[in-house]
């Protein structure tokens, strides 16, 4: 059975309030962190074959993630951005 793998590295200034209130920090990710899913959902929401991947980027045009669908013994191998393990 196919797989879907998605991962997101939310350690750059797109995830990052522009101000310095720390409160607002939690928001800021999840802003971004939202808007990198919506661009995964854009990628996928027409079909998706086994084999099928891409790349997700953030909001300053750095790739933060990627995604794909895998199958079979490759399910259990493969993470999105690093290849087979």
């Amino acid at each position: 059975m196919p797989t879907f793998r998605l991962q997101i590295q939310c350690d750059n200034a797109a995830f990052c309030s522009n101000d310095t209130d720390e409160d607002n920090e939690p928001a800021a990710r999840g802003f971004e962190v939202a808007r990198v899913l919506r661009q995964a959902a854009s990628s996928v929401v027409d079909g998706l074959k086994p084999g099928q991947s891409g790349v997700l980027m953030d909001s300053n045009g750095n790739r933060v993630g990627s995604w794909a669908l895998v199958s079979g013994a490759r399910a259990s191998r493969v993470q999105p951005g690093r290849g087979r393990q």
